[in-house]
């Protein structure tokens, strides 16, 4: 199995938001850019704005609804997996 992790985290640490690109593939891996990923692990709302509506038709939102507003919330339509972190 193929496996590629490319993490963009120093933005994070700069006050930004931060985020990481992680491919599991039975194939090879031909590039390590995800222009529209399957599913997308959210924490707060500086993410959510930035990379919800970069998910795929049909992709999947996992998201810290202690910080995020997601479809009770009125923000997304997508599916999702809201978790409480804190």
């Amino acid at each position: 199995m193929a496996r590629n992790l490319d993490p963009f985290l120093w933005t994070g640490n700069a006050g930004g938001t931060a985020h990481c690109i992680v491919i599991i593939s039975e194939e090879d891996i031909g590039s390590p850019i995800i222009r529209q990923p399957s599913i997308s692990i959210v924490m707060n709302p500086a993410s959510m704005d930035k990379y919800e509506p970069l998910i795929k038709p049909g992709g999947l939102l996992v998201a810290n609804s202690t910080l995020v507003r997601t479809q009770s919330g009125g923000m997304t339509s997508r599916p999702c997996i809201c978790r409480p972190t804190s």
